[in-house]
């Protein structure tokens, strides 16, 4: 993945972003994605800076945007160049800092499963909602049902953030979800992004995720597409799982929060 791709992956970011919003803001050094449906999403709310900035500038720009329409939340995501220099002046004002890795596939997509015994399938949306509450239940135990429900039903609007979406899963004879990822197609600019790799914790470590990624990969090639990358958390273990996959990093991005002070 070249410097290019790296550019091509970010600015995908930016549209799936955009497609998702319900209102997007224009600023002078970037754009902010809202969604009056869903004030508890972070994701569907949040500010996006795409040239250089002045911290505090950026920091007071942040604030009339979101906060001007009621959000108690704050949001911002940063290339690296953008993020390195906001860090300290974001950190200091309360925000959490965290760096994520962009890492593009290598390589040809597997011609076949990764484990023939492991069965694959894309879902909907009323096969995830189950396991999507559990999910947000173990994260925010704290959170309201409103919260919660908000958090469930937002994943519709990812069907809107590339031309092809699809939910991947496996699931258990039961039909319950042990496994799951969001891969996100654009097929006439040769990209896709695989998002959201999920596994229940009693079910790590039997090659679910593994199964899901390369059916991922060979859908993408499928609809030739000769960019795919994912975005891992730098502190997480996922990344290495994606760098055995084929992966590499090639670029990172930088993420800063200040929760709302009432789930």
């Amino acid at each position: 993945m070249t410097e290019s791709g790296l550019a091509r992956a970010i600015a995908f970011t930016h549209d799936v972003a955009r497609r998702q919003a319900h209102q997007i803001v224009d600023m002078p050094d970037g754009f902010a994605v809202l969604h009056e449906k869903f004030p508890a999403s972070y994701d569907h709310n949040k500010v996006i800076l795409t040239a250089p900035v002045e911290p505090a500038q950026a920091l007071a720009a942040v604030d009339r945007v979101l906060g001007g329409v009621g959000l108690g939340h704050r949001m911002v995501v940063a290339d690296d160049l953008n993020g390195a220099a906001c860090a300290p002046t974001f950190v200091d004002a309360g925000y959490q800092h965290a760096i994520n890795l962009i890492m593009g596939h290598t390589g040809a997509a597997p011609d076949r499963p990764a484990d023939p015994a492991i069965r694959v399938e894309q879902v909907d949306l009323d096969a995830l909602r189950e396991s999507t509450r559990y999910e947000w239940r173990e994260q925010l135990p704290h959170a309201s049902d409103e919260v919660v429900d908000q958090l469930v039903e937002r994943r519709a609007t990812l069907l809107h953030g590339a031309d092809e979406v699809a939910f991947l899963a496996v699931r258990d004879v039961a039909g319950r979800v042990l496994s799951r990822a969001d891969v996100y197609i654009d097929p006439a600019h040769g990209i896709a992004q695989i998002e959201d790799v999920m596994t229940s914790p009693a079910y790590t470590g039997r090659g679910y995720a593994r199964a899901i990624m390369a059916d991922g990969l060979r859908r993408a090639h499928a609809a030739g597409c000769d960019l795919v990358f994912v975005v891992a958390d730098a502190q997480d273990w996922p990344r290495h799982l994606y760098a055995r996959l084929g992966y590499v990093t090639v670029g990172r991005s930088h993420v800063f929060v200040r929760p709302t002070s009432k789930p």
